[in-house]
């Protein structure tokens, strides 16, 4: 994700309209694990666990990407986060505004 540019002139969030495709055409493919989403997406803007996170899915080793502040009025940041089982296999990924 690295290069892209948000807001784009026109005030649109380009990187959080990626998060679907992403998720879709490639996450969800068979065999995406943590060494995949490495080599797609580059290195994360930030790694650690996801805390709000209150389901019942793994969430201690978590992936962030930056989308920038797509909220509309531009005051919450978003953020793409991927998390992992120990054995490096997606258990969560979504988009997320703070």
């Amino acid at each position: 994700m690295a290069g892209v540019m948000w807001p784009d002139s026109e005030g649109n969030c380009i990187r959080a309209s990626m998060v679907g495709s992403i998720m879709n055409d490639h996450l969800s493919k068979e065999g995406a694990d943590k060494t995949f989403v490495m080599d797609l997406l580059g290195s994360p803007s930030f790694l650690g666990e996801f805390e709000r996170y209150t389901g019942d899915k793994d969430v201690r080793d978590c992936v962030f990407y930056s989308l920038g502040a797509c909220s509309g009025l531009g005051l919450d940041y978003d953020s793409f986060f991927i998390c992992f089982t120990p054995e490096g296999a997606i258990s969560l990924a979504d988009h997320y505004q703070s």
